[in-house]
């Protein structure tokens, strides 16, 4: 596919333009969402409430997950854009995913040594394949009786977001031999979008078939966010004069359409939002990130928790829930202590040195 990687430059809107490489709040954003998806399964899990009941709407209406895709589609697009070969592509993305997803596999499975809990099953082998390589949304019955029955349920998106991977040079591919890029992310968009409404419509009269619990942890009802991000960073140009300088506007225009479509007209703010309302929040994020000069990003002082945060919640999580520890607060924030202590030292332990090892990566590391 070399010949594919030079005819490809002069279709990028996404290699000559303005985005600001280096000063945005991206990693600020994950870091919101990878804390809105824990403290959600702290709460819900250890039966406590951190925020007062309108704090709590407000921050259920930023979804952690959405934002995640959205976020991934922006710059992975871009990163793959600005990238000499799908050689370097694709280690840059393993090299992304699976340091830390391993070591964190590693460290789940001690934590349920030491808890004493019994692991020796004919199926924990498979499993353990099936969390190595991209079937994380796989669990056997023998962890059904430990923690909430599933050792760390929040990746199920890890075979969504390698899907994306994945897919991502083929839908470049196919848009250059068309000459099309544009239009065949579009119309994935639009595919992904109908796929995902019809998701949400049979949901309750279909979730115990197993072709639709597959369907459900594929990427075909997600991708559209996915490529909402792609098409926002390949119309950066035109988005940008559009958003800068406004994200206090588009933050109180989501949160004023959000409360009154959840209040009003029965929607929900969740992992399959409705296509406004994510338009929306997609707007309002991409304000965000390059508002203030990234400021809110440089506090972060180069230090990209977020995906140590992602990984490793459920498994502090399920700890304390074998040991029946609920309904304390001090036991929830102890939880998500440790769970930002655990992801620290993944970032500086193992994501960090890994990052290094890429080719121009998206990150100053």
């Amino acid at each position: 596919m070399g010949s594919f990687r030079k005819k490809l430059d002069p279709l990028f809107v996404g290699e000559l333009n303005m985005f600001p490489y280096k000063n945005n709040n991206f990693d600020m954003i994950r870091l919101m969402a990878a804390f809105q998806v824990a403290v959600a399964h702290t709460q819900s899990h250890l039966e406590v409430t951190f925020l007062p009941v309108f704090l709590e709407a407000i921050w259920g209406f930023f979804p952690g997950v959405p934002i995640f895709f959205f976020v991934s589609g922006f710059l992975i697009s871009m990163s793959f854009e600005r990238c000499h070969s799908n050689k370097i592509y694709a280690a840059n993305r393993v090299l992304r995913i699976y340091p830390a997803l391993l070591v964190c596999l590693i460290i789940s499975i001690l934590s349920v040594v030491l808890s004493g809990y019994s692991i020796s099953d004919g199926d924990f082998f498979a499993w353990l394949a099936a969390q190595a390589t991209i079937v994380q949304f796989y669990n056997p019955d023998f962890l059904r009786g430990y923690g909430v029955g599933v050792l760390n349920g929040s990746l199920w998106t890890i075979p969504v977001e390698l899907s994306f991977y994945l897919l991502l040079p083929l839908i470049y591919y196919v848009g250059n031999k068309l000459k099309q890029i544009d239009v065949v992310l579009l119309f994935l968009f639009l595919l992904s979008l109908l796929a995902d409404a019809w998701h949400e419509e049979y949901y309750m009269q279909l979730s115990g078939n197993i072709f639709f619990k597959l369907f459900h942890v594929s990427l075909i009802p997600y991708l559209w966010m996915f490529l909402l991000g792609a098409l926002f960073q390949r119309f950066y140009d035109v988005l940008h004069r559009f958003v800068a300088g406004k994200s206090t506007i588009f933050f109180i225009l989501y949160l004023a359409y959000a409360l009154i479509v959840t209040r009003y007209f029965g929607e929900k703010v969740g992992n399959h939002p409705s296509l406004i309302l994510y338009l929306l929040l997609a707007l309002f994020l991409l304000s965000f990130a390059i508002s203030m000069n990234g400021k809110p990003g440089k506090w972060l002082g180069g230090n990209d928790i977020s995906y140590g945060i992602y990984i490793y919640h459920m498994v502090v999580v399920n700890i304390f829930l074998h040991q029946n520890a609920v309904g304390s607060y001090t036991v929830a924030f102890i939880a998500l202590f440790v769970t930002t202590l655990l992801a620290y030292l993944s970032w500086k332990v193992v994501e960090r040195p890994a990052l290094r090892l890429k080719q121009r990566s998206i990150h100053k590391v």
